[in-house]
């Protein structure tokens, strides 16, 4: 997806990101937080997932289609952004991948 096929929510906001470390929070059409993930530069990783063409994975092409809303924090460095683990689907890749034992 291009950044100009991207909602025009999507490209106003692309234009304030600043290219400061911080968090970012990716959101669907209900609000939903569907991945947080951290950058030494804001501006620039938000931007890259709005700028191919084509994505290395069909995971990444269905969030990109699925984001509605960005919300981010900026910090002073990339070490003070808190470490959460990213999240897709609602669970992080942890929980996805650690096996569940019934009780």
């Amino acid at each position: 997806m291009s950044i100009t096929q991207a909602p025009e929510h999507i490209q106003t906001l692309l234009k304030t990101i600043p290219d400061n470390p911080g968090v970012y929070q990716y959101f669907d059409k209900d609000e939903k937080l569907i991945y947080v993930g951290k950058a030494k530069s804001l501006k620039k990783r938000v931007s890259s997932y709005f700028t191919k063409d084509k994505y290395d994975s069909r995971k990444t092409a269905i969030l990109v289609r699925k984001i509605r809303d960005i919300k981010f924090i900026v910090v002073e460095s990339e070490l003070d952004a808190p470490s959460a683990p990213p999240r897709v689907g609602g669970r992080t890749r942890r929980e996805q991948r650690s096996p569940s034992l019934a009780p």
